[in-house]
């Protein structure tokens, strides 16, 4: 199970976080949970933050990439090409997941300074609070989740060295290896748009 071996990675690392956040979202609240039993037990907050949200992409949201390029290549090129300011129906558009999370950001700095903070997030808003701290453009971060390089329970560390000398750390998966990555989506035909 990616949790049994991602915890096992955090514990082996020595990893002792003051707070732990996760956005809303089952998985990332599960995945959490999941986690705490690998950590030592004197943290302090645990707790759900819709500023950690995955981006949002509105009716499209729980569909693949590939599935809406297939079907619906208009709303994906105006994705790539417009991420700041398209919104898709009922999402959100580039510029407005970028200031949720940057609003989240400054809360954590604001409320947990001098702390240790642990944050169970999906791959967009991973890469979204990378694209803050780095200052990389829209184009970048289309570029970089792309790649994929953040699957399910990675494992990136961020220390106040590298916050402040702007360095991206290394992502680390700690099952890949050892377990095959399940799809979320089983049925690449949906029927409910």
């Amino acid at each position: 199970d990616q949790i049994i071996l991602t915890g096992t990675h955090l514990r082996n690392m020595r990893v002792d976080p003051d707070v732990c956040l996760s956005g809303t979202a089952q998985r990332a609240v599960d995945t959490l949970e999941g986690l705490l039993g690998y950590l030592p037990r004197r943290i302090r907050v645990v707790g759900t933050d819709s500023g950690l949200n995955e981006y949002d992409k509105g009716v499209f949201h729980y569909y693949p990439d590939a599935w809406i390029t297939q079907h619906y290549p208009g709303h994906m090129a105006l994705i790539v090409r417009g991420f700041l300011n398209f919104v898709p129906p009922g999402g959100e558009s580039g510029s407005q997941f970028e200031k949720r999370v940057k609003d989240f950001l400054d809360y954590v700095y604001d409320e947990y300074a001098d702390q240790r903070v642990l944050i169970v997030a999906h791959a967009s808003t991973i890469r979204m609070i990378q694209t803050i701290i780095h200052r990389w453009p829209a184009q970048e971060y289309l570029r970089r989740l792309n790649q994929r390089a953040v699957k399910n329970c990675s494992v990136i560390l961020y220390t106040a060295d590298d916050l402040a000398k702007k360095n991206p750390p290394r992502i680390v998966t700690p099952w890949e290896g050892c377990l095959t990555e399940e799809r979320e989506i089983k049925n690449d035909t949906p029927t409910d748009i």
